[in-house]
């Protein structure tokens, strides 16, 4: 079973890596915009509390997001090494997969998966 879904499964990894991209390259814009914002802010010698607060609240958010893709990328990169280590032993020509081992693998490989989940739901 684990030998037949490795093509979903590398497809699904590389929709994910899709989804992180798009994701890291919309905070890249948003970082861009806030940059330009408090840019033109400064130039025009702006000292209204309420912009400034504007800006830097926007900036927190942004740090924030990142944090939080920082850290799907982190889960799902665990993830798909887990995966393989689960793959590579279904390879094998007599994977025991009744073997606790295997078992305690396979188990770890499922909360990974839940961790992701809940990362992604996050962002």
């Amino acid at each position: 079973m684990i030998l037949e879904n490795q093509p979903r499964m590398e497809a699904t990894f590389a929709l994910l890596n899709v989804f992180s991209h798009i994701y890291q390259v919309q905070l890249d814009n948003y970082g861009r915009n806030i940059k330009l914002l408090d840019t033109l802010l400064y130039e025009t010698e702006s000292r209204d509390a309420v912009k400034r607060t504007f800006v830097i609240n926007r900036s927190k958010d942004l740090d924030r997001r990142q944090e939080l893709l920082n850290n799907y990328n982190e889960s799902l990169n665990t993830v798909k090494e887990s995966y393989h280590k689960i793959y590579e032993r279904s390879e094998l020509p007599n994977p025991h997969f009744n073997d606790p081992i295997f078992q305690a693998e396979m188990k770890e490989f499922l909360i990974k998966i839940s961790n992701l989940v809940q990362q992604a739901k996050l962002i």
